[in-house]
């Protein structure tokens, strides 16, 4: 272990050298498709309400009978409301026997939509989360996923309208309007224009060159086609790199801080 401690310290710096250029080059991806300036920073803002419109009732129907009335509300607590009261075996049992059947069918297309809309959404979250693996081709595959789900939502912002003309010759039907279709669609409208805009910038994460070809290095010598052995101690260096190593090898860090608190002390004293 003594005869060879050097050479480990060696290779250990090594290593450590190209993960921290790695590491940085990791965070300048996330910085650049998160928070990496004023596009990026307004896209999260709109994916966080994406998700947040789905709670905005849709619109929705009243069925008023005797000993029975129930309320569907078409939004995302709305919609797990009558899944779980098991509304929806019921809804698909009004289409066959023969009473308002034609709301029903039309209500559950509209469900259809609406459904298309969340996954749509939900779609969207996922690759927003990974974006950052590649970050042009995940503007790219946002905008689209984005499209579909504006398309979603403007099938299920007509479909209360054709519902309301279904539903007239019913006297214990009362259907209704929501606006979390236009609410949705508006801010997938805004959210799918800055994918889009950020597409076409092509905006790249912040990496130095010197990081680069670190990389390039670690990756050659996890494929062992060069011996870590083999490479200098640093590997690569900038200057503004070898004036920090060489000020903390003749301790220049330590001597500015206690000049510092001279200075501090001087002007207290003063």
């Amino acid at each position: 272990m003594y005869f060879t401690q050097e050479r480990d310290l060696a290779r250990d710096a090594k290593k450590t050298e190209l993960e921290f250029a790695k590491a940085r080059e990791l965070v300048s991806r996330i910085k650049a498709a998160f928070i990496g300036g004023k596009y990026p920073i307004t896209r999260l803002v709109f994916m966080v309400l994406s998700v947040a419109a789905l709670v905005v009732p849709y619109g929705g129907i009243g069925i008023t009978l005797p000993y029975y009335t129930q309320k569907i509300s078409l939004g995302a607590i709305g919609a797990y409301n009558l899944y779980s009261s098991g509304f929806y075996s019921k809804l698909l049992s009004l289409t066959s026997v023969g009473i308002a059947e034609k709301p029903a069918a039309i209500m559950l297309v509209w469900l259809g939509f609406f459904v298309l809309a969340v996954l749509a959404v939900l779609a969207q979250l996922v690759a927003y989360l990974l974006s950052f693996i590649n970050v042009r081709r995940g503007h790219k595959a946002l905008a689209v996923i984005s499209g579909i789900g504006i398309v979603g939502n403007i099938a299920a912002a007509v479909m209360p309208f054709i519902l309301r003309g279904a539903a007239e010759p019913y006297s214990f039907l009362a259907a209704k309007n929501g606006f979390g279709a236009f609410v949705s669609l508006a801010v997938l409208v805004v959210f799918c224009a800055l994918n889009i805009k950020m597409y076409k910038d092509n905006v790249q994460p912040a990496v130095k060159d010197v990081d680069r070809q670190r990389i390039e290095i670690a990756a050659k010598v996890k494929h062992k086609e060069i011996d870590l052995d083999d490479l200098p101690l640093p590997i690569l260096e900038t200057e503004e790199e070898r004036e920090a190593r060489l000020n903390a090898l003749s301790g220049g860090a330590q001597k500015k801080k206690k000049e510092k608190k001279k200075k501090k002390g001087a002007k207290e004293n003063g």
